[in-house]
């Protein structure tokens, strides 16, 4: 399970963190997006967080998601907000993701993105159809969106580990 979190402003902070502490037996990577001044204030809360700084290089993206779906991710916190651009020919990727997301266009820009990068991409506009989709498929990666209509990400977590 990953959960991709964006943060906008200082005190997205504290919601990351209770996410975090409320999840973080369940949740396997934690990639957060963040403006670059709070980057440095990320990089200190938690060991298990990949922080990437906004705006994130598309290469810079995809390779971070490659490494989940690989199983090859080693990275901790910060150190992919100073990542050098991996060469080319590393970046063709291979698998299945569902994208849970309420918002169609940020629906559309992550299969954009990661169908151009290789993978087959699924997408769920909520808790619930992510769960009809997962009963069919098996996923290697779920990115799944924590405040949705229906069910959102906290509770259809909570379905997905039971």
């Amino acid at each position: 399970q990953v959960v991709l979190i964006s943060i906008g402003q200082e005190s997205d902070i504290d919601k990351a963190v209770e996410l975090h502490a409320q999840f973080q037996y369940h949740v396997t990577h934690w990639v957060i997006l963040s403006p670059i001044n709070l980057t440095g204030k990320l990089t200190t809360l938690n060991s298990s967080w990949v922080v990437l700084s906004k705006p994130v290089r598309q290469r810079i993206f995809h390779s971070i998601l490659r490494d989940i779906v690989e199983g090859t991710v080693r990275m901790t916190a910060g150190a992919a907000a100073n990542m050098k651009e991996r060469d080319e020919t590393q970046l063709t990727g291979s698998g299945h993701i569902l994208v849970v997301e309420d918002n169609h266009t940020i629906q559309q820009q992550m299969r954009k993105i990661l169908m151009n990068s290789g993978y087959l991409v699924d997408i769920a506009g909520n808790g619930k159809e992510a769960l009809e989709c997962i009963e069919r498929v098996q996923y290697d990666l779920c990115l799944m969106d924590m405040f949705m209509p229906v069910l959102d990400g906290q509770q259809t977590t909570r379905q997905i580990r039971a």
